[in-house]
């Protein structure tokens, strides 16, 4: 009789386990190797923020202009090719906020990428920008 009431609370509390496993999302220490088809921006901001397509190609928002390039990634190394952008003028804070990250994209040496945090670095491993993963789902 005990039997029979300890092994459904032991198979329901491995079920419970399996999901709470699921659900805590991607190993978000693990390097990543590529960028291709990731989306990343500020913590808790819509823009600005930068989409690396599968094709050496990167777009996206600088906070007032939309934007696009190509890049490469070779190991950690990163190279950004040269910036086209919109150009709209944008009133307050917005111009400074959006050429501070355009000039951090191009001065871009290298990165540190996990799944879920993008750090990019200068030539001197200055840390230039620290992104979070829009599109980690």
């Amino acid at each position: 009789m005990l039997l029979a009431r300890i092994i459904p609370a032991l198979v329901g509390t491995l079920v419970l386990a399996a999901c709470a496993k699921a659900v805590t999302g991607p190993n978000s220490a693990k390097d990543l190797t590529s960028l291709a088809g990731s989306e990343w921006g500020f913590e808790g901001k819509d823009e600005p923020f930068v989409n690396f397509d599968n094709d050496g190609n990167m777009n996206g928002n600088g906070g007032c202009n939309n934007f696009g390039g190509s890049y490469e990634l070779n190991g950690q190394r990163l190279i950004i090719g040269p910036i086209m952008s919109t150009k709209k003028a944008c009133m307050g804070p917005k111009m400074d906020i959006e050429s501070r990250f355009f000039s951090a994209l191009q001065n871009a040496h290298h990165v540190k990428a996990t799944h879920l945090r993008l750090v990019i670095f200068d030539e001197n491993s200055e840390e230039l920008l620290s992104l979070v993963r829009r599109d980690w789902d």
